[in-house]
């Protein structure tokens, strides 16, 4: 039986001129489209189309394909659009004040690319956005909420994908990342029901497995009853396993590799090893080394028994991974695992990953002026700084965390920004009031001008509350057990040992929240503390 094709016939349809960039728009999504489908199918790129060994080599970007790749997929584009056309719809170009929302949704997403923004500059792109424009489409949230939980800040990344989905409740990524933020903030359970709904939807991707896969081995690692410790570990390994045999997938695979050794299961694992090794050398090649390829040899050599090597690819990834925190706390993680199945020492290899050192301060606070018992010897000042400075150098400190009234708290924020760390602000309440409160107290002095630079240059900045309370004692209170507890939660998040500092009279009189109460209280949990001591007078 022969096949004749009839397409409809556009032989008489012209293209309008302002449809024209609209042709060559739809031709580099049809490329997209039918890439993302070879890849998700288990395809890689490859110098000549093998439909066996499964390579292509137009799996690149658009702007690399030869010409008449291009010229074919426009083509497609432009038949389908005669088509609509001949049909009798109508296609109306968007208005000049939709191109700019469109011109801006496409800067955001192109700077959002810069690998080299940080903490900082993603908070900034997350505080001055503009609701009408992000709400427009879901790649900005997807993006920033991806980049930041790289970062290792997985309370903002949830803030900024909780936004996303209250627009875009269906959409798959999103509600990915939703899961990944619960797990990596320390909420398995509620990550895991994310994972399975999302399975029982029918979603079958590396992404919906891999997130079923580790929450599965988070809540493994968090059982204790035996029966149930290993059903998780086995669920864990059903789920990595199942996406890589569907797609032949790295990350998959190595975390299938990895779980089938901590089982036992040493012929899988070396399988499975020996697959991934393979694809990730050729990956590797003609191409700038980068974190995951990196890790994952380091990760597959010692499944395979040669740790030596598998050193070298470590160190590789962590010069690769500095400031994505969560990323090389998760290698790291899985290293330990690894080891610790092998019979060897858990932390041999942690000097290959750079953690951060992170600090939580209390101090005593400049007070207005005519107030007394003033415990901030505004005479020491300068000399106080250094040895904040000193004792931050000696600690080698990466992120501070602390309230930013006048005095020691600002001594410490400017110190830990001119090392280039990182500062998380906590507020009792919003920044003009507390500025009238506990920063304008000196009317000759630069405490103002300081602590705006501070809150520019901040990471993060949170508020306990809207307003001052009637008592503000009690918000002092509890604005303290938020800077301790975020702290412990950042500190939890990377699996790193958190450092407590306090600037102190010792004098052991206070407020509840003040320094001898916050001193107090991380002692009485058992915390050493770095104190920084003031004269009494």
């Amino acid at each position: 039986m022969s096949y004749t094709p009839k397409p409809i016939d556009t032989s008489n349809v012209q293209l309008p001129e302002e449809l024209a960039d609209l042709t060559e728009l739809l031709s580099e999504n049809t490329h997209e489209i039918w890439a993302q489908q070879r890849l998700k199918d288990g395809w890689t790129l490859g110098p000549e189309r093998d439909d066996k060994a499964m390579t292509h080599p137009c799996l690149i970007l658009y702007d690399q394909l030869p010409e008449s790749e291009k010229e074919y997929d426009r083509n497609t584009s432009m038949e389908a659009i005669k088509a609509i056309l001949h049909l009798g719809y109508r296609i109306i170009p968007p208005t000049q004040d939709q191109m700019g929302a469109q011109d801006e949704v496409h800067r955001i997403l192109n700077r959002l690319e810069d690998k080299s923004l940080d903490l900082r500059d993603l908070s900034e792109i997350w505080r001055g956005r503009s609701s009408e424009i992000w709400r427009r489409v879901p790649e900005i949230y997807r993006s920033l909420g991806h980049r930041i939980l790289g970062i290792g800040e997985p309370l903002l990344a949830f803030d900024v994908i909780s936004e996303g989905l209250e627009v875009w409740t269906t959409d798959l990524r999103l509600r990915q990342l939703n899961g990944l933020t619960l797990a990596r903030g320390g909420s398995p359970y509620k990550a895991n029901q994310i994972a399975r709904e999302l399975q029982a939807e029918g979603n079958q991707d590396d992404d919906t497995l891999g997130l079923l896969g580790r929450t599965h081995k988070d809540l493994w690692e968090k059982e204790s009853q035996e029966q149930e410790k290993a059903a998780q570990l086995e669920q864990a390994f059903d789920a990595y396993y199942t996406s890589y045999q569907n797609t032949g997938s790295g990350y998959t695979g190595i975390n299938a590799a990895t779980l089938a050794l901590i089982k036992g299961d040493l012929e899988t694992a070396h399988r499975i090893g020996q697959h991934v090794y393979q694809i990730s050398l050729e990956e590797a090649k003609g191409v700038e080394p980068d974190y995951w390829t990196q890790a994952t040899l380091g990760e597959v050599l010692l499944i395979l028994g040669q740790p030596e090597q598998a050193r070298e690819y470590y160190t590789r990834a962590g010069e690769l991974g500095k400031g994505n925190f969560a990323n090389l706390n998760s290698t790291r993680r899985n290293a330990r695992l690894l080891l610790d199945a092998l019979g060897e020492d858990p932390h041999w290899l942690d000097d290959c990953f750079a953690l951060p050192k992170i600090i939580v301060f209390t101090g005593h606070p400049l007070l207005p002026e005519g107030e007394v018992n003033c415990r901030f010897p505004v005479h020491l000042e300068t000399e106080l700084k250094v040895r904040i400075s000193n004792q931050l150098n000696q600690l080698d400190a990466d992120i501070g965390i602390a309230s930013a009234a006048a005095g020691s708290d600002i001594l410490f924020l400017e110190a830990m920004l001119e090392r280039g760390g990182e500062i998380d602000v906590i507020l009792p309440y919003a920044v003009e009031h507390f500025v009238q409160t506990s920063v304008d107290v000196d009317s000759n002095s630069e405490w103002k001008n300081r602590f705006e630079r501070i809150l520019n240059r901040a990471g993060r900045v949170i508020m306990a509350n809207d307003y001052p309370a009637q008592d503000n004692r009690v918000l002092l209170e509890f604005t303290s057990l938020i800077v301790d507890g975020t702290a412990i939660l950042r500190a939890q998040e990377y699996d790193t040992p958190l450092v407590s500092l306090a600037v102190w009279d010792g004098q052991e009189h206070g407020n509840l929240g003040e320094t001898p109460d916050m001193i107090s209280r991380w002692e009485n949990t058992g915390r050493d503390v770095e104190i920084i001591d003031v004269p009494a007078n």
